[in-house]
C-alpha cells in the first residue's frame, strides 16, 4: 500500500502543480502584456509577479481549514478538495477576458481565481505526504515522503514544457488565444489526478485515531452525566482525555515552536521561485530568449526527479537534518554564480549553474523537507501542523520575486519605465540571508530519522499524553506548587510588551527601517510568552499538579495581545504594501 500511496502522492501533487505553475510561467511571460496596463511595463511586470504571490497570502487561510478537516474527517478528503478547487480555478483562467476587453477587470479577476487556487492548493502537500507517511515503516519515511515533493517537480516540468512550443509561435497568436490552452487543459489534468487518487485507502494511523476517539466517546454515554463531555469533566476539575481536546487545541498547546520553527525551515523555497519566476522575468527583460530560460528548467527539474529520491533515500541513512542543510547552504552560495551568468546572457553557465543548483543542490531540502515537517507533528495534528507551517512559510517564495524586483528599483529613459536590470546584487543577497535563516531554523529541528511512529510530535505533547492515561476522567491531583513556566510566560510577555513601545518610539524617532529590529523582537518575546503559559495551560488540564496562578494568567492575556499586534501590523505592512504597488506608487 505505501507504493501505491507514494504514486498517487507523486502523481497527483504533479498534476496538481501543474495547475499551479502555469499560472507561475504566465505570470512571467504573458499576463504583463495582455492582462494589465501595458503602458507602464514595469508596473505591470511588479502586479503580474505580484498575482502570483496572491495565492501564497490566501494560502495559510486555506491551511486552518485544509488542516481541520484532514484532522477531522480524513486525508483522502481535502485531497478531493484541493483536487476539484484547483482544477476548476484554473480553467476559469482559460476563459477570462483580456485587459484590451475589459480593463482593470481583468487583473482584478485574475486575482481572484489566482487566490481560489491557492486557498484550494494548501492542503495538497500536508495531506499527501500524511498519507505516504503513514503508510511507511519507520525505516523508510524519508524515501516514501520525498515522493510529494518529486510530484511537485513533475507539476514544475509540466507547467514549463507546455509553454515552450507556445513560446515559439508568433506574437499575436501566442497573446491571442494560444496562452488560453494549457489553463483549459486543466479540466483533463483534473480527471486524471482523481483516477489515480480515488482507489488509496485512509491511512492506519488516521482510523486508528478516529477509532479511539469513538470508543472514547462510547465510553463517555456510558459514564455519569456529570463527566459525559470535556466542558462538565473540567467544570468538575477531572482530568481531560487526549481524545476530549480538538486537534487545534492541541496543536496551540504543545506545537507552537515545532509551527514556527517549520514556516521559517519552508523560507528555503525561495530558491525555487527565485530561479523559476524570477529569473524568467529578468533574464527575457535582458534580452535572453524566453525558450532558453524555460529549457533550463525544464532540465534542472528532470534532473531533479531523480535526484531528490536518492536524497530520500539518503535521509534514512544519515538522518534528515544533514541533507536539508547541505541543500539550504549550497543554493546560499550558488544563487551568485547562476545571477552573474544570468546577467552576463552566458547560456553554457546559466545551464550548468541553474541545473546545479535547481536540479541537485535544491533537491537537497525537496528530498529531505516533508520528512522533516511531517515528523515534527504527531497523528492526531500532522495534517494542521504542517499545512498551517508550510503555507505560512512558503508565502515569502511566492513574494520573493516581486520583493527583488523592488528592490531593484526602475529606471526611466525617454518617458517610458523599465526595470533596472543591472542592479543584480538584491537578488542574490536577498536569497542568500533567506536560505541561511531558513538553514539556521533546520538546525534545531528534532532529529526524526527511523523514530517509531509513537515518538514522532513535540516532546511536550507525548508527556502530555502520558498525564493524560493516568488521570483522564478522574479527580486531578491536588495542585501544590506553581507551574514552572510561570516567572518565563510572564517576564518574556512584559518583555514583549516593553519592545513594542520601544519599536513605537523608534519608529517615530529614528529614521529608516531601524523599528524592525525590536519589533522582531517584540513578536519572540510575545510568541515565548504565549507558548508558555498555553502549554502550561494544556498539561494543568491533563493531570499536571501545578496551579495556574496569576502570573501565567497575565502572561497567557498579554503574550496574547502584543502577539495578535505583531501579525495585525505584518498583515497590514503587506497589504499596504500590494495596495502601493497596485496604485504604481511603489518605487524603490
Amino acid at each position: 500500500m505505501v507504493a501505491k500511496a507514494a504514486f498517487s502522492a507523486w502523481l497527483g501533487s504533479a498534476l496538481e502543480y501543474y495547475d499551479f505553475f502555469v499560472y507561475g510561467t504566465a505570470a512571467a511571460l504573458i499576463f504583463p502584456k495582455i492582462m494589465y496596463d501595458p503602458h507602464n511595463a514595469f508596473q505591470a511586470n511588479i502586479m503580474s509577479t505580484a498575482s502570483f504571490g496572491v495565492a501564497y497570502l490566501i494560502r495559510p487561510l486555506g491551511s486552518f481549514v485544509m488542516g481541520h478537516l484532514g484532522d477531522r474527517y480524513g486525508r483522502k478528503l481535502v485531497l478531493y478538495i484541493t483536487l476539484f478547487g484547483m482544477g476548476a480555478a484554473t480553467f476559469l483562467i482559460g476563459i477570462l477576458p483580456t485587459y484590451s476587453m475589459i480593463g482593470w477587470w481583468a487583473p482584478v479577476l485574475v486575482v481572484i481565481l489566482r487566490m481560489a487556487q491557492g486557498f484550494a492548493v494548501a492542503g495538497e502537500q500536508s495531506s499527501a505526504t500524511t498519507m505516504v507517511l503513514e503508510h511507511s515503516t519507520d525505516r523508510t519515511r524519508g524515501f516514501w515522503s520525498s515522493f510529494t515533493l518529486g510530484g511537485t517537480q513533475l507539476g514544475f516540468i509540466l507547467g514549463t514544457a507546455v509553454f515552450l512550443p507556445l513560446a515559439a509561435l508568433p506574437d499575436n497568436v501566442l497573446y491571442g488565444w494560444a496562452w488560453r490552452l494549457p489553463f483549459l487543459a486543466s479540466v483533463l489534468v483534473m480527471i486524471l489526478a482523481w483516477w489515480v487518487r480515488k482507489s488509496v485507502e485512509e491511512t492506519p494511523e488516521f482510523q486508528a485515531e478516529k477509532q479511539a476517539e469513538e470508543a472514547h466517546e462510547a465510553e463517555l454515554e456510558q459514564e455519569a452525566a456529570h463527566a459525559r463531555i470535556a466542558a462538565d469533566r473540567k467544570a468538575h476539575h477531572l482530568g481531560l482525555a487526549v481524545e476530549d481536546v480538538p486537534p487545534f487545541r492541541w496543536l496551540s498547546w504543545f506545537y507552537l515552536p515545532s509551527v514556527i520553527r517549520v514556516l521559517i525551515t519552508c523560507f528555503i523555497s525561495v530558491v525555487s521561485t527565485v530561479m523559476s519566476i524570477y529569473a524568467l522575468n529578468y533574464g527575457t527583460g535582458l534580452g535572453i530568449n524566453r525558450t532558453t530560460i524555460l529549457t533550463m528548467q525544464i532540465v534542472a527539474n528532470i534532473v531533479a526527479l531523480g535526484v531528490i529520491l536518492g536524497f530520500g533515500w539518503l535521509t534514512d541513512k544519515i538522518g534528515r537534518k544533514p541533507v536539508y542543510l547541505f541543500g539550504a547552504i549550497g543554493c546560499a552560495i550558488l544563487i551568485w554564480p547562476f545571477i552573474i551568468a544570468v546577467l552576463n546572457k552566458n547560456v553554457p553557465m546559466i545551464f550548468f549553474w541553474g541545473i546545479l543548483t535547481l536540479g541537485i543542490v535544491y533537491s537537497g531540502y525537496s528530498g529531505s523537507g516533508m520528512g522533516i515537517f511531517s515528523e515534527q507533528f504527531e497523528t492526531k495534528v500532522r495534517v494542521s501542523g504542517m499545512a498551517v507551517s508550510t503555507q505560512f512559510g512558503f508565502a515569502l517564495g511566492g513574494f520573493a520575486p516581486s520583493i527583488i524586483l523592488l528592490l531593484q528599483g526602475s529606471v526611466t529613459t525617454a518617458g517610458k519605465t523599465t526595470q533596472n536590470y543591472a542592479n543584480w546584487q538584491p537578488a542574490a543577497i536577498f536569497t542568500m540571508i533567506v536560505c541561511l535563516i531558513a538553514a539556521t531554523a533546520a538546525f534545531f529541528h528534532r532529529e526524526t530519522s527511523r523514530k517509531p511512529q509513537s515518538e514522532l510530535g513535540s516532546p511536550s505533547a507525548l508527556r502530555a499524553r502520558e498525564l493524560a492515561a493516568l488521570h483522564a476522567g478522574k479527580p486531578l491531583p491536588e495542585a501544590t506548587e506553581d507551574h514552572p513556566s510561570s516567572s518565563l510566560s510572564f517576564a518574556a510577555s512584559v518583555a514583549g510588551a516593553v519592545l513594542a513601545i520601544i519599536t513605537a518610539v523608534v519608529y517615530f524617532v529614528a529614521k529608516g527601517a531601524w523599528w524592525v529590529i525590536p519589533f522582531a523582537l517584540t513578536g519572540i518575546a510575545s510568541v515565548t510568552g504565549w507558548n508558555s503559559a498555553l502549554r502550561a495551560q494544556g498539561e494543568i488540564a491533563l493531570g499536571a499538579a501545578y496551579r495556574w496562578n496569576a502570573r501565567l494568567q497575565r502572561g497567557y492575556w498579554l503574550g496574547r495581545v502584543v502577539g495578535y499586534l505583531v501579525i495585525l501590523v505584518i498583515v497590514a505592512l503587506l497589504l499596504l504594501g500590494v495596495v502601493l504597488v497596485l496604485l504604481g506608487k511603489l518605487k524603490l
